[in-house]
C-alpha cells in the first residue's frame, strides 16, 4: 500500500475518518491502520485542525468538536506541522499559478510533502 515512513493526511481524509461513515471513513481506516502497523508517522498542518473544526461548529455540534480537539491535542495520533508566512506565500503562488484553492495549494507547499507521501 504506502512505501513512506510519514504520511501528509489532508483535512477531508480526517473527516472521512471522524465523520462519513461507509466506504470513505472504511478507506480512510484502512491507510491509518496500514501507518500505525508499518510504524509509518503520520503529519497533518496546524490549519487541518480549523478546517476540521469548522464543520464541527457550524453544526454546534460539541461532542465532535471535543472529538477532534482529543484525536489532535490529547491521542497523539498526528504530528502537527507549524504553518509559517513563507508556506502560505508559496502556496498563494501556487493556487494563483495552478486554479488552486489556498487550503488545497497549501498542502502541496508543505515541505515535507517534497520527500514524503501525502493522502487527500
Amino acid at each position: 500500500m504506502l512505501a513512506a515512513q510519514r504520511l501528509y493526511v489532508d483535512a477531508n481524509i480526517i473527516i472521512y475518518f471522524v465523520e462519513a461513515g461507509g466506504a470513505l471513513q472504511q478507506k480512510a481506516t484502512e491507510v491509518f491502520s496500514h501507518a500505525r502497523a508499518n510504524h509509518i508517522s503520520l503529519i497533518t498542518s496546524e490549519i487541518t485542525v480549523g478546517e476540521c473544526l469548522v464543520g464541527a461548529h457550524k453544526t454546534e455540534n460539541q461532542s465532535l468538536v471535543d472529538g477532534y480537539r482529543q484525536l489532535f491535542h490529547e491521542l497523539d495520533v498526528f504530528q502537527l506541522m507549524p504553518v509559517k508566512l513563507q508556506t502560505i506565500e508559496i502556496a498563494a503562488r501556487m493556487g494563483a499559478g495552478y486554479q488552486m484553492k489556498l487550503m488545497d495549494a497549501r498542502c502541496t507547499s508543505q515541505p515535507p510533502l517534497r520527500r514524503h507521501a501525502m493522502y487527500s
